[in-house]
């Protein structure tokens, strides 16, 4: 009796010796779009979360999350009715962002399972992420399991995705249901060997059966290499490239049913001067199957990529995208950190001019809680486009506890 006492007290305390999360994040965003009336968007968002202690292994984490906002008439958040506004992806909602059991077994091939409710990240977020940026983040309710095997350097994992908890919310309006939560049919597989002086190579399979986005489906195959070279104390040159190839998969649908296969590429090299800063240079592909399919990434964070003006979420369309980009991040005093970047985008299928972005951050912490930004994007489109110029500004505050 004393040892089942015993027990009962440790799993008691795992519970009331947990760790408790708060985030607050108050932002403005002012969008406009020719052809469009210009938005303003006042939110806040709040998220409460609590995580027990483990206990034989197992631990619980919840969290809620909640995204208001002041004057909503004044911007169109990309779920209710279209107003004429340009869009501002930011609805207000009340949810459970996350809520899972996880388990590490260290014994059993450094092993960790989680299972629930969850933020999944693979490697930078180019084929599967969470949309952080965003107030509402996309979260997976998905079983996810991860291991060395065993092995020094080596990291495997796998996830089954059964839905996608997306950034629109649950409150959608009926009349956009292509915004509102997908039921899927995921498998993704991702394995990566850190032991090489040179470089980090990953290797990965998303097998993507999205059941609410037919054309979202698509099986992609792919590496990834990123490393970092240090010639001394103050230079050092960072490097990173990826390719993948795509295919129809699953209930995959389009115009005439027709299968299709496009490639992914992306190259990046940045070097660093530890009294200057950084400057870097790169390319993108999403290529097109000669113009009638355009790579995807329904499961990306992709306002990380392609300009944060958020023009290209669709990956350029059926025609694909070419992005040209230089990246400047200069040492900057009084604890500012910033980031200049220059895109010059084009059509894969064609190499047609769409047009050129200058995007802009500067953010500081004021102490170990509290973080503060203000970014902005600045889309030109090309005269022969179809596309409409575009600008957006971000002003935000982040409390973190």
């Amino acid at each position: 009796m004393a040892a089942d006492h015993d027990a009962e007290g440790t799993l008691w305390n795992a519970v009331i010796d947990g760790t408790p999360s708060l985030n607050v994040r108050t932002r403005i965003e002012i969008a406009d779009a020719d052809g469009a009336d210009q938005s303003e968007a006042y939110t806040m968002r709040t998220r409460l979360g609590y995580g027990t202690k483990p206990w034989n292994g197992g631990s619980v984490f919840i969290e809620a999350e909640n995204t208001t906002a002041v004057a909503t008439t004044q911007y169109f958040n990309a779920v209710e009715p279209a107003t004429g506004q340009t869009p501002i992806a930011d609805p207000t909602n009340t949810e459970v962002n996350q809520a899972f059991l996880k388990y590490t077994n260290e014994d059993l091939l450094n092993s960790t399972i989680v299972a629930g409710r969850q933020r999944i990240i693979l490697d930078d977020a180019r084929f599967v992420g969470n949309v952080g940026w965003r107030q509402n983040e996309q979260t997976y309710d998905a079983v996810k399991a991860s291991s060395t095997l065993g092995l020094e350097d080596v990291s495997v994992a796998y996830v089954y995705a059964r839905y996608v908890r997306r950034i629109f919310g649950e409150d959608n309006n009926s009349a956009f249901a292509a915004q509102a939560d997908w039921k899927s049919n995921a498998h993704l597989f991702n394995a990566s060997y850190s032991g090489l002086d040179f470089a980090k190579i990953t290797a990965f399979i998303y097998l993507l059966d999205v059941r609410d986005n037919a054309a979202g489906s698509s099986a992609t195959y792919g590496f990834r290499a990123t490393g970092d070279h240090a010639f001394d104390d103050t230079w050092k040159v960072i490097y990173e490239g990826s390719y993948a190839h795509q295919t129809d998969h699953a209930d995959y649908v389009n115009a005439g049913d027709k299968s299709y296969g496009a490639n992914y590429a992306r190259v990046e090299g940045k070097v660093a001067q530890s009294d200057w800063g950084t400057l870097g240079v790169g390319w993108e592909l999403l290529g097109s199957d000669d113009g009638d399919h355009v790579f995807t990434t329904p499961l990306a964070t992709a306002h990380k990529f392609n300009g944060w003006a958020d023009v290209f979420l669709n990956n350029g369309g059926a025609t694909g995208l070419r992005d040209l980009f230089v990246s400047v991040s200069p040492k900057l005093p009084c604890k500012l950190s910033g980031t200049f970047v220059w895109h010059n985008f084009r059509t894969d299928d064609g190499n047609d001019k769409l047009g050129n972005e200058y995007d802009i951050i500067v953010k500081r912490p004021i102490n170990e809680h509290l973080s503060v930004l203000t970014k902005a994007a600045i889309f030109e489109a090309d005269s022969d486009s179809a596309l409409n110029d575009i600008w957006r500004i971000w002003m935000q505050a982040d409390f973190k506890f």
